[in-house]
């Protein structure tokens, strides 16, 4: 049978200031890996040393100027999600396109509650694909040679969004967050068992071991965070299983396609299936409630 839990706003409120902290290490690790290292190794000029601030300094402010607009709390899940955003853009997003897009989707976000995160991925990938300008490395990385050592990718050195690169920091959240009750820590064992035990078999199958397969920052950074946006993802214990199997799987199979564009993708279908899974499991427990009376 199937478990529901209902809770109140203060432990969704509590929940969102826990990740908004927890983002800090990673705002600043962003700051100084693209914007202080490269700025001193003369590869961008002292504003594009403020970039990764200036993303999360516009993702707070277009979150304040929508929630005076729609008479909303300030702190809460749009706040997080745009938050998340500016840590997880390729480091060469433009920062007028990033405000533009940031400012359509929070408008239709009023609307339609979507996940704005994914979505906003998607189409920022979308965007550089076709200027041709689509690659997760900061100017440094992407005018050498890259070969990165599984330290590397766990002290933060490894390519990944402008400010999720901290392996280890990423795995820290997930151990912190798991403490908390709102965290639906379901979401995350499943995704990480259910991608890694594929990613396994193929390095199994074909004798190659794939480093960024198994270290991918974007993919870890996602399934600790992006995955457990509360209001997106199933309310049943149930459905908290089934969405981090599915999304395991979709990620491991997009990975085929593009392993940083697909976890997007994932997470995207996920969302919206969310409140089917919620249908399906809450309904297949009234129907054995039923048969047992």
């Amino acid at each position: 049978m199937s478990r529901v839990y209902l809770h109140s706003d203060h432990h969704h409120n509590t929940l969102n200031k826990v990740m908004i902290l927890l983002m800090l290490p990673f705002i600043c690790w962003g700051f100084y890996k693209n914007g202080i290292k490269l700025y001193l190794a003369e590869y961008i000029s002292l504003l594009e040393m403020f970039k990764p601030i200036l993303l999360v300094l516009i993702s707070v402010l277009v979150t304040w100027v929508f929630s005076k607009i729609n008479h909303e709390k300030f702190i809460g899940y749009l706040l997080v999600s745009n938050l998340l955003i500016s840590l997880i853009v390729m480091p060469n997003i433009n920062l007028l396109g990033y405000l533009i897009l940031m400012i359509i989707l929070n408008f239709f976000y009023k609307k339609w509650k979507f996940n704005i995160v994914p979505i906003f991925m998607i189409i920022a990938i979308a965007i550089a694909i076709l200027i041709k300008d689509y690659h997760f490395f900061n100017v440094l990385e992407n005018s050498v040679e890259h070969s990165y050592s599984l330290l590397d990718y766990l002290i933060g050195k490894g390519y990944g969004g402008i400010s999720n690169t901290c392996l280890v920091v990423s795995l820290i959240s997930l151990g912190v967050l798991s403490f908390n009750v709102m965290y639906k820590k379901q979401i995350p064992l499943m995704a990480f068992s259910s991608y890694y035990l594929f990613a396994l078999i193929t390095i199994f199958v074909t004798g190659t071991t794939n480093q960024d397969l198994l270290l991918n920052n974007n993919v870890i950074f996602a399934f600790v965070f992006l995955s457990n946006i509360s209001i997106y993802t199933p309310y049943s214990r149930g459905g908290r299983y089934i969405y981090g199997l599915l999304l395991g799987v979709l990620t491991f199979a997009f990975s085929f396609i593009d392993i940083n564009l697909g976890v997007y993708l994932s997470l995207g279908i996920v969302s919206f299936l969310s409140p089917l899974i919620d249908r399906f499991i809450v309904g297949k427990t009234e129907n054995n409630l039923v048969e047992m009376l």
